[in-house]
């Protein structure tokens, strides 16, 4: 789950620092992404706590110093959609469980370039910069079937005042690479 967490009044307005696995502290902006365990019997939250482990910038390095990332941090992450492995069949769809999401910012809320997209392996924890998919104020993107299992599309939304619709198609191993231990050809 998305959500923007600030230090409260009457400290000085800024972000909850949060630690990645290798004790990186991220303390700027405010979007984090967070899980829940919910047990589907009794409908209560049994665990959660934030979903990031490790973190890799728009040149696929692991982040080691918050310089890494535009603004020191993560900013404005808006919705986002979760897509389970092989959603249209046997080798179709994303190889892992991924959480996309984006940065719902522009240089008009302050930012130097436009928003990154996002994706985030569930079971590892890893979170992938994907600056193969452009700067934008991005508001989600939909998993798209290719009808084949070499390829796959995503269409996103840039939220900016009239932008369309963007179509991103590539072979699965080129985006794959970057957020799946496990791709194939």
């Amino acid at each position: 789950m998305n959500h923007e967490i600030e230090v409260p009044w009457p400290r000085v307005l800024g972000a909850f620092p949060f630690t990645l696995a290798n004790g990186t502290v991220i303390a700027k902006g405010g979007a984090r992404i967070s899980y829940f365990d919910i047990d589907k019997t009794s409908r209560r939250v049994v665990d959660g706590g934030l979903a990031i482990a490790r973190m890799y910038d728009r040149s696929g390095n692991v982040v080691t110093n918050p310089s890494q990332l535009e603004l020191g941090g993560l900013d404005r992450m808006c919705s986002a959609s979760l897509y389970e492995p092989q959603s249209f069949g046997a080798g179709r769809g994303l190889v892992n469980r991924i959480y996309l999401t984006g940065e719902e910012t522009a240089t008009s809320f302050g930012h130097p370039h436009g928003g990154t997209f996002w994706a985030l392996d569930t079971a590892s924890g890893d979170f992938w910069a994907l600056p193969d998919l452009g700067r934008g104020s991005w508001e989600n993107a939909a998993l798209i079937d290719t009808g084949n299992t070499s390829q796959i599309a995503l269409l996103l939304g840039d939220d900016a005042e009239a932008r369309p619709l963007y179509l991103m198609s590539a072979r699965r191993t080129h985006l794959l690479r970057r957020i799946s231990s496990n791709a194939t050809a």
